[in-house]
């Protein structure tokens, strides 16, 4: 959301992503300004070696008041070998200005960041070892749901900047998830406080 007064010069929120694999259903970023909240930090992405997962939705989307060009001045973006998995919109921008939605895809982003900041090429799928429930809660999945396929035919596979390791999260270094023993709901006596 927007706020009513301005941000400092310096007001930026940063991203620093390193083998992430995110699923992020509804966009990874999305951002809403108003006629009386219309000041919008800047948004700093440095992504490398991931795995960007929304569910047909823009990887950012904007909204709101500003221009067209006014959006763009808040968000900065630095790539180096990721994937991105179910979208064909990267970058969405809805201007009360404009009367048109401004929507880019993979060759306009990709031109539009430039070799210095973003792939030069789109990836091939990634290859999953039993692909994610996309209508399970997230709170019910495990790394489980997104290992990769260990075939070497997989592009994500030793993928990563370093020409060794995976794209994505190394599940090696994601600790457990404890079990969590199911809640009994209080009985009559521990209801009234007895």
């Amino acid at each position: 959301e927007g706020q009513t007064a301005g941000p400092s010069a310096q007001a930026q929120l940063e991203l620093d992503l390193k083998h992430v694999t995110c699923l992020a259903r509804k966009g990874f970023c999305r951002m809403f300004s108003h006629e009386d909240q219309r000041y919008l930090p800047t948004v700093r992405v440095d992504c490398s070696d991931s795995i960007l997962i929304t569910m047909d939705t823009p990887l950012f989307q904007q909204t709101g008041v500003q221009s067209e060009e006014e959006f763009k001045q808040h968000l900065i973006w630095n790539a180096d070998h990721n994937f991105y998995e179910k979208l064909s919109s990267f970058w969405r921008i809805d201007s009360s200005q404009g009367s048109e939605v401004f929507d880019m895809d993979w060759s306009a982003w990709q031109a539009y960041w430039g070799a210095g900041r973003e792939r030069l090429d789109r990836p091939l799928p990634v290859l999953w070892k039993s692909p994610a429930d996309a209508e399970r809660p997230l709170s019910e999945q495990g790394v489980e749901a997104y290992l990769l396929d260990e075939a070497k035919a997989n592009p994500a596979r030793a993928a990563a900047t370093d020409g060794i390791r995976d794209a994505g999260m190394q599940a090696a270094l994601v600790p457990p998830i404890p079990e969590l023993e199911p809640v009994s709901p209080p009985t009559a006596e521990e209801a009234v406080g007895g």
